[in-house]
């Protein structure tokens, strides 16, 4: 008895609790929508040229047939100027691949 006792318990809680996740409503299409954010996205190139020069290429990766936005740019170790000059137009670095040197920053669509 004191088990069937204990499994009608846990099937009633089990039962409550379906039926409170049950009565949730899921988000609409349109709420979705307006809180989705879209964004464009850049990658920028680092090559190393001697003396401890460093040179940029920013490239716009969502055209349909990337091309540099911007091409052998000045920059310090690494890009670091060329970054922190994108940061400052609200670029942020997503990733970055050390096997040729790059980033792939994005922004929200304006």
């Amino acid at each position: 008895m004191r088990i069937t006792n204990q499994v009608f318990t846990l099937v009633m809680i089990g039962l409550c609790g379906f039926l409170l996740v049950s009565r949730q409503k899921p988000a609409s299409a349109a709420s979705l929508a307006e809180t989705k954010q879209n964004f464009e996205y850049c990658i920028v190139l680092v090559k190393y040229e001697a003396n401890h020069h460093w040179k940029t290429q920013i490239i716009n990766a969502d055209a349909p047939d990337p091309r540099p936005i911007e091409a052998d740019m000045d920059s310090t170790y690494d890009g670091l100027a060329t970054l922190n000059k994108l940061g400052a137009q609200g670029w942020e670095v997503v990733s970055r691949d050390t096997r040729n040197s790059s980033y792939l920053l994005k922004r929200p669509k304006s």
